[in-house]
C-alpha cells in the first residue's frame, strides 16, 4: 500500500529541501525506495522492476471472414439395426433369380401365430416378395367340423366372435424370396382369450378339429408366386370372397370335413387353457 507520507517527500525533493536520512529508507509515494544515508534522493526504483507484470492476452483470435468455409458437413445417417425383415439387395436379387424348369405350384404347408399381431406362413418352396399383393387374399377363421347334424365344417369370423366387427383382418404382407411370409393383422391377438374360445367350441356341438384357421384366395392379381411365376393354390377360398354388397360373411357352413383344406394355425396356448384345439394341431 502507498505510504501516507509519499506526497511530503515528493514536494520536498521538488523544492530542493534536504530530506533527513532514515534508517532502512522510506516509501517514495509510489511504492519505490529512497536510499538512506544520502543528501539527495536517488533514482526511484519501482517495486515491480525486473518482473513481467503484463497481463497475457486471453482473447480468442477473430476468424478471417474473407476465407470461405470449405469443411464438408457430415450428412451421414447413424447406423441402425436393419431387423430381420430387411435383406441385402444383392442377396435378395440372387435368391429371386428366375428358376427355369419349375412347373409345380407353391402351396401353403403350415402357419403359426408368431407375434401379438402377426402370422407366419410357410410354403412348399421359396416365393417372391409379395409386392402389391392384396393382404385380404388371406383370412382367419375360428373353425371346426361336426357330425352332430350331418357332417359339416363351420367357420366363424374372429371379429364377429369377439364382438369387434372388422377386426383381425390382414393388412400387410412381407417376405424376401424365402419359403415364408409374415402377415400382419389390424388387431392384437389375445392368446388367452383365443385359446379359451377354441376350448369352448371343442366342448360343444360335437366339434372336432376346433382351432384357428388360415384361408387363401388365388384369384385376382398380383398374387403369391414362386420364382418361376407359378401361382400359389387356393386354400378354402370361399371364406375370403366378398358378397355382392362387398361384405364378408360372419359365418359359413360347408359340407364335409374341411373340404377345401383350410390350414390349422399353430398357437402356443397357456398351459391352463385346457385341451383347446385338440383336433387338428391348431394349438401347441
Amino acid at each position: 500500500m502507498a505510504s501516507k507520507y509519499g506526497s511530503f517527500f515528493t514536494v520536498a525533493v521538488a523544492s530542493g529541501i534536504a530530506v533527513p536520512a532514515c534508517s532502512g529508507g522510506s516509501s517514495d509515494g509510489s511504492g519505490g525506495r529512497v536510499d538512506a544515508g544520502t543528501d539527495s534522493p536517488t533514482t526511484v526504483v519501482p517495486p515491480d522492476a525486473g518482473r513481467d507484470t503484463s497481463v497475457p492476452d486471453t482473447s480468442m483470435p477473430m476468424p478471417d471472414v474473407n476465407v470461405p468455409d470449405t469443411s464438408v458437413p457430415d450428412t451421414s445417417m447413424p447406423a441402425t439395426d436393419a431387423g430381420p425383415d430387411v435383406v441385402d439387395a444383392a442377396s435378395e436379387a440372387a435368391s429371386c433369380q428366375p428358376l427355369s424348369g419349375d412347373v409345380s405350384d407353391p402351396s401353403i404347408v403350415s402357419a403359426a401365430v408368431i407375434g401379438s399381431d402377426q402370422v407366419g406362413i410357410t410354403f412348399s418352396e421359396p416365393v417372391k416378395p409379395p409386392q402389391g399383393v392384396d393382404p385380404t387374399k388371406f383370412r382367419l377363421s375360428l373353425g371346426h367340423s361336426s357330425t352332430a347334424e350331418g357332417t359339416y365344417t363351420y367357420y366363424e369370423d374372429l371379429g364377429y366372435y369377439f364382438g369387434s366387427p372388422g377386426a383381425y383382418a390382414f393388412t400387410a404382407l412381407s417376405g424376401s424370396c424365402t419359403d415364408s411370409l409374415v402377415a400382419t393383422i389390424n388387431a392384437t391377438i389375445d392368446i388367452g382369450a383365443l385359446c379359451a374360445a377354441i376350448d369352448t367350441i371343442s366342448m360343444n356341438f360335437g366339434a372336432t378339429g376346433a382351432g384357428l384357421y388360415l384361408h387363401f384366395r388365388e384369384a385376382d392379381t398380383p398374387t403369391i408366386v414362386d420364382r418361376a411365376d407359378n401361382t400359389a393354390g387356393d386354400v378354402s377360398p370361399a371364406w375370403t370372397v366378398q358378397d355382392d354388397a362387398g361384405a364378408l360373411a360372419d359365418q359359413r357352413r360347408e359340407d364335409g370335413v374341411f373340404p377345401n383344406g383350410a390350414i390349422a394355425i399353430a398357437i402356443n396356448c397357456p398351459t391352463d387353457a385346457g385341451d383347446s384345439g385338440s383336433g387338428d394341431a391348431a394349438t401347441d
